[in-house]
């Protein structure tokens, strides 16, 4: 060995290295130790798992699985993930419109008056409103946002018009994870009737506006069942619904709660040839947890 690189050996293993940023990982300490360099403290924070890198990733790695099981709220119960109801970030309880879902809406109650927000309707469409429980099947990431902004956005979800089933939170997660399923095969299912292929287009299509019924087909493919029992219904609709900035806002805390589940007021109106469906928000205030 030269004397030029004896001394640049011998700087090397006496130069500070720079490990303010901890950017270096297990490997290339490993090898800069190789190289002379004096790393051997932080090879042994490694060793203990107590370097900044490491703690940094674990933490990072709590995160995003807090984050995935929070997504998979909207399509299951509590009870079947790893978190705690604490771990949820815009929790709510709908035992508090309980009574509101087996009678016809009363147009002078206060939460009546406040989800509408001065909006003018026709008083006998009004007094035929009912609630429903319904699940976001697909919205824009600005609704799931305290922050987010959406000036006029469509979104879709799916609820029970009548039956067993309706306003089963349970049940109405089960079918909104089949319908993202669905919309996200690479191509429409063989087997199906026109209406449910014409339904995976919609899905598919952000532009797209409809009220549908989901069909024993679409039920049959995916072999859904509830309660240990094959499902057999026809009462399922999914449909989309237009929003603006100012109805996003009377949500809890601004934003879809985390499960996706959100009550609506439902009205009809009737047409010569078919009947015009609209939904509106309930204020949030009424069944924040």
């Amino acid at each position: 060995m030269s004397f030029i690189k004896k001394i640049s050996k011998l700087m090397q293993k006496f130069t500070p290295v720079d490990l303010s940023v901890n950017t270096y990982s297990y490997e290339q300490l490993i090898e800069m130790k190789a190289q002379g360099f004096d790393v051997q403290e932080q090879i042994d924070m490694y060793d203990r798992g107590e370097h900044p890198n490491q703690i940094k990733q674990a933490a990072e790695a709590k995160q995003n699985q807090l984050e995935e099981q929070l997504y998979l709220l909207r399509f299951k119960e509590v009870s079947e993930l790893e978190i705690n109801a604490s771990d949820i970030p815009n929790p709510t309880d709908m035992s508090k419109v309980s009574s509101y879902l087996s009678t016809k809406i009363d147009p002078n109650s206060a939460l009546v008056i406040e989800s509408l927000k001065g909006h003018k309707m026709d008083q006998e469409e009004l007094r035929q409103g009912h609630m429903k429980l319904s699940s976001i099947v697909q919205a824009a990431p600005a609704f799931w946002s305290s922050e987010g902004e959406i000036s006029y956005a469509a979104l879709v979800f799916t609820m029970v018009k009548e039956g067993e089933f309706a306003n089963n939170t349970l049940f109405l997660k089960l079918i909104s994870g089949m319908l993202n399923n669905f919309r996200d095969e690479d191509q429409c299912p063989e087997g199906l009737t026109p209406e449910m292929q014409k339904l995976y287009k919609d899905l598919n299509n952000p532009n797209s506006d409809f009220h549908t019924h989901v069909d024993q087909s679409l039920l049959d493919f995916y072999q859904v069942s509830f309660e240990g029992k094959p499902l057999i219904t026809d009462k399922i609709i999914v449909a989309t619904t237009n929003k603006t900035q100012s109805e996003k806002d009377i949500l809890p805390k601004k934003c879809f709660p985390t499960d996706g589940i959100v009550p609506l007021l439902c009205f009809c109106q009737k047409g010569r040839k078919k009947d015009y469906y609209y939904y509106r928000f309930i204020a949030g205030k009424y069944y924040s947890a």
